[in-house]
């Protein structure tokens, strides 16, 4: 791990698992976000396995998760985070405006904030709808206020319940059988991949989340601008900040 000097409040979280892709999107990423914020302290936490010495070069600080290639290896790193309010960002993004500078001033009185997913994205985002609800927000960006102790909580139960539910270990049950609830919450082969379901599961069925504060990025499409938007005329009224390659890139 990185031994920086500086120990800032604010940070930039990119993780990078399971394909060398990962960690190439992962470098640029930080590398365009030092181009509009050069003092931008960024974290990588990346599986070693993937790595060369640009590793410890290009980030501020390196996490290690020894997960072997785990496909949701970033809820443990937003576990994990070593700041004090953390954006987290999907590796395959890409940094296009200085207003990346001031994404921390967006928390406000918030603990989590997101990214939207609703009606008019209905197209862009396939099978949100579950018999039970749907999903609500787009984990590819995360604000959250990690030196609150109970925000780190949720994040660790993010990590932990969505491991139990990718290897059948886990779904919700119907109260009067004790069975896997296939009918409220929908066949798991459709859902069990989606950490956006554990997190839906989380903030409506699990009281012990009901006084956190999230809430949604302000014209939030600027901090989340996929590739395909376009093809639906989703812009942002102001600039993008962050471009989501994730239709784009050979996963």
């Amino acid at each position: 791990m990185n031994q920086p000097k500086k120990n800032p409040s604010n940070g930039y979280l990119i993780v990078a698992s399971k394909s060398k892709s990962f960690y190439y999107s992962a470098l640029n990423l930080i590398e365009s976000i030092k181009d509009y914020h050069p003092e931008a302290d960024c974290c990588l936490v990346v599986d070693k396995d993937l790595t060369d010495d640009r590793a410890e070069s290009v980030p501020d600080r390196t996490i290690y998760t020894e997960l072997q290639g785990d496909y949701r290896a970033k809820l443990w790193g937003m576990w994990k985070t070593p700041y004090d309010r953390t954006l987290y960002i999907d590796a395959d993004m890409e940094c296009q405006h200085e207003d990346v500078a001031t994404v921390f001033d967006e928390l406000g009185v918030h603990d989590m904030m997101f990214t939207e997913l609703n009606e008019k994205r209905d197209e862009a985002f396939k099978n949100r709808y579950f018999p039970a609800g749907k999903f609500e927000y787009n984990g590819g960006v995360c604000l959250y206020n990690s030196s609150n102790n109970k925000v780190l909580s949720f994040m660790e139960r993010w990590w932990r319940l969505y491991t139990l539910q990718k290897r059948d270990e886990w779904w919700p049950t119907d109260p009067a059988t004790g069975e896997w609830d296939l009918k409220s919450y929908g066949e798991r082969e459709d859902q069990k991949w989606w950490d956006q379901f554990t997190l839906w599961y989380m903030l409506h069925k699990e009281d012990q989340w009901s006084d956190l504060s999230v809430g949604v990025f302000k014209d939030d499409a600027r901090w989340n601008n996929y590739v395909n938007y376009d093809v639906y005329g989703l812009q942002p009224e102001n600039p993008v900040v962050f471009m989501h390659h994730s239709a784009s890139l050979n996963k």
